[in-house]
């Protein structure tokens, strides 16, 4: 597909919400987003300035455009697959540990190109721009930007889906460490009543994010009652509860106080008897972002106690373990 066709292919994405239907393919289209800076800045400007729908609006295509901004945005947020059977972003649980804020390094980035440029006297460096990497970082924080700008407008567009881009916007402002913007939105989410099988649905994800938060923010009694409800919900619900008790053996293992490694243990056996429980716990062990949960997986005993579930090569030696 060329520049040109790649170009008409985002206008034809912008139309629906003029009324066409087409199926569009929001992969292609988070790609092309990414480099064309002119289809970046009338979508950023499209997003920002769009009226939501009158009352009157076909109920079916508010929800189709939901759907739409919400794929969307899970296509351009998506993280490279560290390999092609990684769950998807939705099953992705964020909880790495950074010593500072992106921002942190950001600022601390712009502020070597600009040292480079006085040492140097000139913009190009070994082969490349420092404006260019000026460039390149404020444009990841502009695609932040959007990622909120069509997350806002799915949710106040209020289809059946934008209870899915409000819970998408929460694990985006986990991932940027705006924890308390992130809890409001989970728990917009959790205020919201009534029998819908399907908001059930995203209030048993919303729970187990929320429970993330609590954690990331030091109340582990929190995160572990957040992630207790979740686990409850999804069995009610009859969704799989792999990811609450993945969520409560991490807790569990963090805490550490008397009792909790054998309940982490229970959860680990929980998993284990269900169907696919194994491969399930292993991919979730193995995400990148998962690795503070893997390594206390391996420190508190249970990779020793399951030998099963990690591979060698994630298992340290005897000599390396922490566990007593």
């Amino acid at each position: 597909m060329t520049r040109d066709d790649s170009c008409r292919f985002v206008e034809d994405y912008l139309g629906r919400f003029a009324g066409r239907q087409d199926e569009l393919d929001h992969e292609a289209i988070s790609d092309h987003v990414k480099t064309c800076s002119s289809c970046y800045e009338l979508m950023s400007a499209f997003f920002q300035n769009l009226d939501v729908p009158e009352s009157g609006y076909i109920r079916e295509t508010v929800d189709d455009l939901t759907l739409s901004l919400y794929n969307l945005a899970k296509a351009l947020m998506r993280q490279p697959a560290a390999k092609e059977e990684d769950p998807d972003l939705e099953n992705v649980l964020f909880v790495s540990n950074p010593d500072a804020s992106p921002d942190h390094y950001k600022e601390e980035a712009v502020e070597i190109t600009e040292d480079v440029e006085d040492f140097t006297g000139r913009d190009d460096f070994r082969g490349a721009s420092m404006e260019g990497m000026r460039n390149l970082m404020a444009r990841s924080r502009r695609e932040v930007d959007l990622l909120l700008s069509l997350l806002d407008r799915g949710i106040a567009l209020e289809g059946q889906y934008s209870w899915d881009c409000r819970n998408l916007k929460a694990i985006l402002l986990l991932t940027e460490e705006r924890l308390e913007d992130a809890e409001r939105e989970l728990r917009a989410i959790l205020a919201l009543r009534g029998a819908d099988v399907y908001l059930r649905s995203v209030q048993v994800h919303a729970m187990n994010n929320l429970s993330y938060v609590c954690s990331m923010k030091g109340d582990l009694g929190e995160a572990l009652k957040w992630a207790t409800r979740s686990r409850v919900l999804a069995e009610e619900c009859n969704l799989d509860p792999v990811p609450c008790r993945f969520s409560r053996m991490f807790f569990l293992l963090k805490r550490d106080g008397p009792g909790d490694r054998d309940a982490a243990r229970e959860e680990v056996r929980a998993i284990l008897e269900r169907d696919g429980g194994l491969e399930e716990l292993q991919n979730c062990l193995a995400l990148p972002s998962n690795k503070e949960i893997r390594e206390l997986f391996v420190a508190k005993g249970l990779a020793r106690d399951f030998p099963r579930i990690l591979p060698p090569k994630m298992t340290p030696p005897e000599s390396e373990r922490t566990d007593s």
